[in-house]
């Protein structure tokens, strides 16, 4: 990710991560911490309001790139509105790093994006990006139209402005970073905390070709049926047959 010579901090890229407190944020902020300086976003960390649009740009001021993690489900959105208002965040997350002149816009997505339980690799081969998704729940649908802004935001920004958009269909993190023990469908899909920040790096730090990129990320696990290929390099390098567990 080339550094903008207008808020490119002095020693590392400046990288906002919004959710910070969340299972993903809290394995990068951790693991992330020695080549990116990291701002941590979340409404326990700073008081950071992604329903509320008015002023997040001057939060994003001086960032070179967003890993937007923020989500909450219906019992804890304080409108009310559950889905809805995680989609007005994930719109205002865009608008926002636009508007301050971020570089990278990082989404998250999910497996579940696609409904995945029914595939078979072995007839039809690893299930891609490319397929038209088919949402696993209220869930996944809600995921489907996160991907959907990110790529219309991208296809508005292919010669607006410098903001890339990444979607990341994210496997499986566990707060110990170990596959679940015994569940072979969470172990198939399960992505390590190594994968999880070799993968941030890349896409923090290599350019992709298009505007918009999206892409699955599950470990090299026994039985995967999620194809990984991705315009930033990442090859995951764990898998949980190689843990506790057997081979999933």
């Amino acid at each position: 990710m080339p550094r903008s010579d207008d808020h490119a901090s002095a020693d590392k890229p400046r990288v906002g991560l919004t959710g910070a407190t969340g299972s993903i944020g809290r394995v990068l902020m951790r693991t992330l911490a020695d080549d990116f300086d990291l701002v941590g976003m979340s409404r326990r960390i700073d008081g950071t309001d992604l329903t509320d649009p008015d002023g997040l740009a001057e939060r994003f001021a001086g960032l070179d790139a967003v890993v937007h993690l923020a989500w909450q489900y219906a019992e804890h959105a304080p409108s009310g509105a559950g889905y809805f208002d995680n989609l007005a965040m994930n719109r205002n997350v865009l608008e926002a790093a636009d508007a301050a002149g971020v570089r990278v816009a990082v989404m998250a997505s999910s497996v579940h994006a696609d409904y995945f339980y029914d595939h078979n690799p072995q007839r039809d081969g690893l299930l891609t990006v490319q397929r038209t998704p088919r949402g696993n729940g209220p869930y996944g649908c809600a995921k489907v139209i996160v991907e959907e802004m990110g790529r219309e935001f991208a296809a508005m920004q292919r010669d607006a402005g410098p903001l890339r958009v990444v979607c990341i269909r994210y496997g499986a993190v566990t707060p110990d970073g170990q596959p679940h023990g015994s569940d072979a469908w969470e172990r198939r899909v399960w992505l390590s905390h190594r994968d999880l920040t070799d993968l941030i790096r890349r896409t923090l730090t290599v350019d992709a070709p298009e505007p918009f990129s999206l892409l699955y990320a599950v470990s090299d696990n026994a039985g995967r049926v999620h194809d990984v290929s991705n315009p930033f390099g990442w090859v995951p390098r764990d898998s949980a047959s190689a843990l506790p567990g057997g081979d999933g």
